[in-house]
């Protein structure tokens, strides 16, 4: 056992982490801070086009799109450098993607950054992106592949009789078969509600 995972948050990133790692890019601060620079760099887009006033190139939006989509994590430190002196998480990626700009030469467009906005604002899209991505990139595949062994579970065990039960008593004789796929009909009906 690791210090790390003696002083962990909760057993999810400690004595779990090997078997949650893939939700990392999901539910890590990292993701969430690149999530917030998402959402503020395509409202700054989309606010410029809307006002028609200092609008970027399509060249330029690309540019800038893709510069949130490769972040390192270097990158998100300075983020958090930003935060440890100004106390205010959503206020640092105004900061550092105002920073970016005249980086690159747009800091004519600095002024609108996060104009209009509130910090729920950005994070309320933020987690729904993240809820999204998770949902279509883990939640989705687990599941297919879940209900398709269960399908197949069903055929292998279709004529192993076993008995039926309703409310804890004994009830009709039922299949194995016919009961998992009572469950993968299930898990196709939760993946049709998300």
């Amino acid at each position: 056992m690791t210090n790390f995972s003696l002083t962990a948050i909760s057993p999810i990133d400690g004595r779990y982490s090997k078997k949650t790692k893939e939700l990392s890019p999901y539910f890590s601060e990292a993701a969430l801070i690149k999530h917030r620079l998402l959402v503020e760099a395509l409202y700054l887009i989309k606010l410029l086009d809307f006002l028609k006033k200092d609008q970027l190139k399509e060249k330029q939006k690309k540019a800038l799109l893709n510069w949130v989509k490769n972040l390192k994590l270097e990158d998100l430190v300075k983020v958090k450098k930003i935060e440890a002196e100004i106390k205010h998480d959503v206020k640092a990626v105004e900061y550092f993607l105002k920073l970016h700009l005249k980086k690159i030469n747009l800091d004519k467009v600095s002024p609108w950054v996060h104009w209009g906005l509130t910090s729920e604002d950005v994070n309320n899209l933020s987690y729904g992106l993240i809820l999204q991505g998770s949902k279509d990139k883990i939640i989705i595949p687990i599941q297919l592949k879940l209900i398709k062994k269960l399908v197949n579970l069903a055929q292998k065990y279709a004529d192993l009789v076993m008995l039926g039960r309703t409310h804890g008593q004994i009830a009709v004789p039922t299949t194995l078969g016919k009961e998992l796929i009572v469950f993968a009909s299930r898990g196709s009906y939760f993946l049709k509600k998300i």
